[in-house]
């Protein structure tokens, strides 16, 4: 058996934070087409300290500069991670609403 930390947090704590650092609004359940339901109380992703794709940095720009953009959490919460406002790790975010 090993151990592993999981970060917790609420959609809306995620979202306060993420209007926080871009000082852009970012609702996670409507841009990641996420639904409440008995089966998924969580989305998890794996956030790493390792730098962003292109095309991620690309969309991460459209996203700063437009407020549009879609399916790019994991993408912010990659950004953050590189900028030490969050550090690296398994994320679960509740999306119960």
């Amino acid at each position: 058996m090993k151990q592993k930390t999981v970060w917790f947090t609420d959609y809306k704590e995620l979202e306060e934070l993420i209007t926080k650092t871009y000082g852009r609004d970012y609702e996670i359940l409507a841009s990641e087409e996420m639904g409440s339901s008995q089966y998924a109380a969580y989305w998890n992703t794996t956030v790493e300290d390792k730098p962003l794709e292109d095309y991620e940095i690309d969309d991460l720009q459209v996203w700063k500069d437009t407020g549009k953009g879609q399916f790019i959490v994991s993408t912010i919460l990659q950004d953050m991670c590189l900028r030490k406002i969050i550090p690296e790790g398994e994320y679960a975010v509740g999306i119960n609403w």
